[in-house]
């Protein structure tokens, strides 16, 4: 019976550890991990609204150089025109890119959802499973079942191996690991 608890430990850290490895894989061309892009959802809003803000300084310091390098007589007339034509064109990009931000924050909020269940959840079932297995005393193989089950109704794909350990051990009418 030790044998088929340590076979059962072997298979759910194996894929307990195959999960995190591909949770925590950083893509070689965008040096990026789906964990990255799950933290970088956050910040979606607070970075548009810097680069809003980054924008409109320079615009303005735009708007100020040239106030600054045209003749005094026509500066008024081209800074006030610049300055219309600079606010103008500052408002409508950044009721555009709002809009935009807006629609890749919701598809950003829907597969955050899935991340959520994916980084938060899934490790939370599978980690309960072998805290069980790690445990001292002895486990039920039905209460087993019913975590690896319940688990898998959440989306975590065992190997198959478990699968068979759990017939196996229900064929063999062995009640306690």
């Amino acid at each position: 019976m030790w044998v088929d608890r340590i076979l059962l430990k072997t298979l759910i850290d194996m894929e307990v550890t195959a999960f995190l490895k591909e949770v925590h894989w950083r893509d070689p061309i965008t040096r990026r991990s789906q964990i990255d892009d799950y933290i970088a959802m956050s910040s979606l809003l607070s970075s548009w609204f810097k680069g809003r803000l980054v924008g409109g300084a320079l615009s303005l310091a735009f708007v100020l150089a040239i106030a600054l390098i045209v003749d005094n007589r026509v500066a008024d007339w081209v800074t006030i025109s610049l300055l219309g034509s600079v606010v103008a064109l500052y408002c409508i990009s950044t009721l555009v890119s709002f809009i935009a931000m807006l629609k890749s924050r919701s598809i950003l909020l829907r597969n955050g959802v899935e991340l959520t269940n994916a980084f938060v959840q899934k490790p939370a079932f599978a980690a309960s499973i072998f805290t069980e297995l790690n445990g001292e005393g002895p486990i039920s193989t039905a209460r087993l079942r019913d975590i690896v089950s319940n688990s898998a109704d959440q989306g975590i794909l065992w190997p198959s191996g478990v699968w068979v350990m759990l017939d196996d051990l229900d064929r063999r009418n062995v009640s306690m690991l």
